[in-house]
C-alpha cells in the first residue's frame, strides 16, 4: 500500500522507487545496529518502546505537507519523503526482529515458534485483505499514517505491560 500511498502526494514512480529503496538501505543497517544495543543493554522490551514509538511519531510526519504548502513543491516533496522514510526505516524496520526474540524467548518450547509465526501470518492477512485494503479504497492512503500510529499505541501498551510483568 505504500506505494499508493506515495502517489496520492503526487510523487511519481521514479520518486516513490527512490523512497523505498532508501528506506531498505537504512532499515538493513538499522536491524544490526538495534540488534547491538539490544543485546548490549539486555533491553528488548525497552528497546522495542524506544522504536515503536518512535515510528510511530516518524510515520505522522509524513501528513505534514497536508498543513504546511511550501513542502508540496516537487523537489522539496521528494527530500521531505525521503527523509521521513529514512527515520522511520530506522525505528520501524528492527521491530519484526525485536518481536520475534521476544516470541521465541516466552514459548515453554522454542519448537512452538513456527506455529507462532503461523496465525500472526494469518492474521496480518487477514487484517490486510479484509480491513486495511477496502478502509484505503474507501477513504484513501493517507489514512495509513493515523492507523499506524493507532496500532503502534496498542502494541505500546502491550509491550508496556509486558515490561511491568
Amino acid at each position: 500500500f505504500l506505494a499508493i500511498f506515495f502517489a496520492e502526494f503526487g510523487l511519481t514512480n521514479e520518486e516513490i522507487g527512490l523512497v523505498l529503496a532508501a528506506g531498505t538501505a537504512v532499515g538493513m543497517v538499522s536491524v544490526s545496529f538495534w540488534a547491538g544495543i539490544t543485546d548490549y543493554f539486555k533491553a528488548k522490551r525497552a528497546v522495542l518502546l524506544v522504536t515503536v514509538a518512535s515510528a510511530s511519531v516518524s510515520v505522522n510526519l509524513y501528513l505534514v505537507p497536508n498543513v504546511w504548502p511550501a513542502l508540496q513543491a516537487p523537489g522539496v516533496m521528494l527530500i521531505w519523503m525521503v527523509s521521513i522514510r529514512v527515520v522511520y526505516s530506522f525505528f520501524f524496520t528492527p521491530v519484526n526482529a525485536i518481536l520475534d526474540a521476544l516470541a521465541v524467548s516466552s514459548l515453554a518450547d522454542p519448537h512452538d515458534y513456527g506455529r507462532c509465526r503461523l496465525w500472526g501470518a494469518v492474521g496480518w492477512g487477514l487484517c490486510n485483505a479484509l480491513v486495511i485494503g477496502p478502509l484505503l479504497d474507501r477513504t484513501g492512503a493517507w489514512v495509513m499514517a493515523p492507523l499506524f500510529s493507532l496500532f503502534s499505541f496498542i502494541l505500546l501498551v502491550l509491550v508496556f505491560i509486558l515490561l511491568v510483568l
